[in-house]
Parts: structure tokens; sequence; C-alpha cells
């Protein structure tokens, strides 16, 4: 049996892609964006329990129409973001190993921050329900503007001037 040249081996039928060197600091923008992953999982995956859980309550039954479709925005949205947090997980698990590092860190880093989109009205949305099924829906209305601002706030617009700020000062 003849051997191949290390560029030509072959992998499960296919060819094998040839590996480049990852620059260290690549290798360390991945590792903290696992670990922002990491905290991002488990606090999605808690609320779409938690969600999953309700219509089996007595209280479900009591909800008026505008608390129940509420209710499936914010189960839809809590799901959108498991999905969009996950997605890279599945591609990385299916598309071994990375041909592009860059360009996966780039698409992972988006899904990441537009994830955080359903997040955020999911989060709003629970504190809407848990305001209205407590007092009122005009509390219940109230906590989700103030969580949706307070998210807005901290999410995005702290983070959008910091990048800002550091652009201006090297420039």
């Amino acid at each position: 049996m003849q051997r191949r040249p290390n560029s030509e081996r072959v992998y499960r039928g296919r060819p094998r892609l040839q590996l480049v060197r990852v620059p260290v600091h690549l290798k360390r923008d991945l590792s903290e964006m696992l670990q922002e992953l990491r905290v991002l999982l488990p606090g999605t995956q808690v609320l779409v329990a938690f969600l999953i859980t309700l219509p089996f309550t007595t209280v479900f039954a009591r909800l008026t129409t505008v608390q129940r479709v509420a209710y499936l925005a914010t189960f839809v949205s809590a799901l959108s973001s498991l999905i969009l947090l996950v997605t890279p997980a599945a591609y990385h698990r299916l598309v071994r190993p990375l041909p592009n590092r860059i360009w996966f860190k780039d698409w992972v880093s988006r899904l990441m921050v537009i994830a955080l989109l359903p997040l955020g009205i999911s989060i709003s949305l629970s504190g809407y329900l848990i305001g209205a099924v407590v007092l009122s829906d005009w509390l219940g209305v109230g906590l989700a503007l103030l969580l949706a601002a307070g998210m807005f706030s901290l999410w995005y617009m702290v983070p959008v001037r910091h990048r800002e700020r550091e652009r201006r000062k090297v420039d």
C-alpha cells in the first residue's frame, strides 16, 4: 500500500483539510467566547425550563388572554435565544476541524449578540407576567419596561460607548 503525503491524506472518504497554525490571540478569543457561552447557556436553559412548566400550574388557568399571549411570546423568545446560543456547538461538532477559525469566531460573536435580543425580550416579558400575576397588569408593564431599559443600557449602550471611547483613544 502506497502512503500519501500529509497534504493528501484522506479522512472518512474525503481529503483532510490542511491545518493552519492558529495565532495565540485567536485561540484566546475563542476561549473567552466559550466562557461567555458558558454563562449565557445555563441561564437561558433555566428560563426555558421554567417556562415549559408554567402551563401545567394552577395559576396558568387564571391568566388573561393578554397574559397568555405574553407567555407565548416569552416562551418563543427564550427558545429562539437558546437555539442561537446552541448553534455554534452544533456547527463545530459537524464541521471539524474548523477550516476558518477567524470566520467562525466572527460568526459566533454575531450569533451571541443577536441571541441577547430574544433573551432580553423573554426576560422583560417574564417580568411583565410576574408583575401582572402578583399585583396588576400595570405593575407588570412597568417592570417589563424597567427590565428592558436596564438590559438595553447594560448589554448594548455601555459596551458600545466603551468601544467607541477606546477607538477614539487609538486614533
